[in-house]
Protein backbone atom coordinates (compact mmCIF):
# COMPACT_ATOMS: atom_id res chain seq x y z
CA UNK A 1 0.00 0.00 0.00
CA UNK A 2 1.52 3.35 -1.01
CA UNK A 3 0.93 6.65 0.70
CA UNK A 4 0.23 9.52 -1.65
CA UNK A 5 2.25 12.71 -1.34
CA UNK A 6 0.08 15.70 -0.46
CA UNK A 7 -0.25 18.25 -3.23
CA UNK A 8 2.23 21.08 -2.92
CA UNK A 9 0.86 24.37 -1.67
CA UNK A 10 0.18 26.60 -4.75
CA UNK A 11 1.94 29.52 -3.07
CA UNK A 12 5.10 27.46 -2.62
CA UNK A 13 4.98 26.49 -6.27
CA UNK A 14 4.70 30.15 -7.30
CA UNK A 15 7.42 31.20 -4.87
CA UNK A 16 9.98 28.64 -5.96
CA UNK A 17 13.31 29.05 -4.15
CA UNK A 18 13.99 32.69 -5.04
CA UNK A 19 13.05 35.58 -2.74
CA UNK A 20 9.82 37.27 -3.78
CA UNK A 21 7.60 40.07 -2.56
CA UNK A 22 4.03 39.13 -1.58
CA UNK A 23 2.57 41.67 -4.02
CA UNK A 24 4.25 39.95 -6.97
CA UNK A 25 2.95 36.59 -5.72
CA UNK A 26 -0.56 38.02 -5.42
CA UNK A 27 -0.36 39.21 -9.01
CA UNK A 28 1.03 35.88 -10.25
CA UNK A 29 -1.66 33.87 -8.46
CA UNK A 30 -4.46 36.37 -9.09
CA UNK A 31 -5.31 36.48 -5.38
CA UNK A 32 -5.83 39.43 -3.02
CA UNK A 33 -2.65 40.54 -1.27
CA UNK A 34 -4.32 39.97 2.11
CA UNK A 35 -4.81 36.29 1.23
CA UNK A 36 -1.16 35.95 0.20
CA UNK A 37 0.04 37.54 3.45
CA UNK A 38 -2.20 35.19 5.46
CA UNK A 39 -0.90 32.14 3.60
CA UNK A 40 2.71 33.30 4.00
CA UNK A 41 2.20 33.69 7.74
CA UNK A 42 0.82 30.16 7.94
CA UNK A 43 3.75 28.80 5.93
CA UNK A 44 6.21 30.79 8.04
CA UNK A 45 4.74 29.29 11.22
CA UNK A 46 5.20 25.85 9.64
CA UNK A 47 8.87 26.76 8.89
CA UNK A 48 8.31 26.36 5.17
CA UNK A 49 9.13 29.97 4.24
CA UNK A 50 11.29 32.66 5.84
CA UNK A 51 10.70 36.40 5.97
CA UNK A 52 13.61 38.38 4.53
CA UNK A 53 14.58 42.05 4.72
CA UNK A 54 12.61 44.29 2.39
CA UNK A 55 9.34 42.44 2.93
CA UNK A 56 10.35 39.51 0.76
CA UNK A 57 9.87 35.83 1.51
CA UNK A 58 11.90 32.79 0.53
CA UNK A 59 11.01 29.12 0.57
CA UNK A 60 13.15 27.05 2.93
CA UNK A 61 11.62 23.57 2.51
Amino acid sequence: MSAEQPAEHPLLTALGYSPAHPDSLAQALNLPAAEIYAQLLELELENRVAALPGGRYQRVK
